[in-house]
């Protein structure tokens, strides 16, 4: 497979990331203020769809951070600094607004919280501990939070893969069973908890480790991808009972075997500037998109719409989630050229890598 099929493939699984986690929370909110006639569909099988998006995001997150630093020698100073100018910038742009926008609907400025808390949304993990300590949480929700932590790890994570490969793979594998299974702490739900996401961050890494030594095929063969669809299915149709982010991961996984081989045979040039465009903006859509949703369906409550009226919402909804990223992230670059010029990322953090149409050094979440 060509370079350029190669950056397409990851801006393909983003893209339907984020149609999947935007989907679940329109659904969610449909649900909640009863907008329509009939509950709307929030789960595929016996998971969540935006849960099976967040994962994909987790697995995107090694995978492109993995094959953009291929060729050019790491500098943990380098990375951290992409790392927050490109998470923070956009992140405190998009609270920002967030905050003065609520106080103009309703007038109040300090929600029942300590003050100290606010240290939580400055270091980006106010929505990860928010059923942990009541604080100043407004966006970003958990998933912010758990991949700022998975990105502190990640270099000592990337260096294990490509000293130990499948047998570092392994042991992350037995050690997230194990603790899934005898974790009982309630204040971070389990799937909120970094450490039991390193196994989807980990197998990004050894999948484009892989891809990149030439010991896989270039793409995924018909075979694999039918048993990832196998595998898939099984996730969806076969809950383990009290344990269902053994589900979700084994979801998330093969799912991203199944669009990986998908985008190659999907490839088009049409398409490729659809995706790369939605790609470009994702960190936008993720930072706003909840708020959004919820501001517009709180208008409509107990409405009943038909399908109709609930396509029209929707339609608005994602006029007002592409609007918002547009700015957030135009604005997250601005502001990242006037903290450290000229660097100034141009896509979302949950990207996590190259564009369909440009190469980027390592390593970036996006760049």
């Amino acid at each position: 497979m060509s370079h350029k099929n190669r950056l397409f493939s990851l801006d393909f699984i983003r893209v339907f990331s984020v149609a999947l986690v935007v989907f679940f929370h329109f659904g969610m909110f449909v649900n909640q203020y009863g907008i329509y006639w009939c509950p709307f569909p929030v789960q595929a099988g016996s998971v969540y769809y935006g849960s099976i998006g967040v994962s994909l995001f987790f697995i995107l997150s090694g995978a492109t951070l993995t094959y953009s630093g291929h060729q050019k020698a790491f500098s943990l100073r380098r990375y951290y600094k992409k790392r927050f100018l490109t998470l923070f910038p956009s992140f405190y742009l998009a609270y920002a607004a967030a905050f003065l926008y609520l106080f103009y609907r309703s007038g109040v400025i300090t929600p029942q919280a300590p003050k100290w808390t606010f240290l939580f949304t400055l270091l980006g993990l106010d929505g990860h501990l928010t059923r942990l300590v009541p604080n100043y949480y407004l966006v970003g929700e958990w998933f912010l939070g758990t991949i700022i932590l998975l990105y502190l790890f990640y270099p000592l994570l990337a260096w294990a893969m490509k000293r130990w490969k499948t047998k570092a793979l392994a042991a992350i594998g037995i050690c997230y069973v194990a603790l899934v299974y005898v974790y009982r702490f309630e204040g971070i739900p389990v799937e909120w908890n970094a450490a039991v996401r390193i196994p989807e961050m980990a197998f990004g890494i050894y999948f484009m480790n892989r891809y990149l030594e030439h010991k896989a095929p270039a793409t995924p063969s018909l075979f694999s991808a039918l048993c990832a669809l196998a595998v898939f299915l099984l996730a969806l149709l076969f809950p383990v009972p009290g344990y269902m982010i053994y589900n979700i991961t084994a979801a998330g996984i093969s799912a991203f075997l199944l669009l990986f081989y998908l985008g190659t045979l999907l490839h088009s040039r049409r398409l490729s500037m659809m995706v790369s465009w939605v790609s470009r903006y994702s960190y936008g859509i993720f930072l706003c998109h909840h708020i959004m949703l919820q501001q517009v369906c709180i208008r409509w409550q107990d409405r009943a719409f038909s399908t109709t009226e609930l396509f029209c919402l929707l339609l608005v909804t994602m006029a007002s989630i592409a609007f918002g990223a547009y700015w957030i992230t135009k604005g997250g670059q601005c502001l990242a050229n006037f903290i450290a010029p000229p660097y100034a990322p141009s896509v979302a953090a949950v990207q996590d890598g190259p564009s369909s149409h440009r190469p980027e050094p390592f390593p970036s979440v996006k760049k």
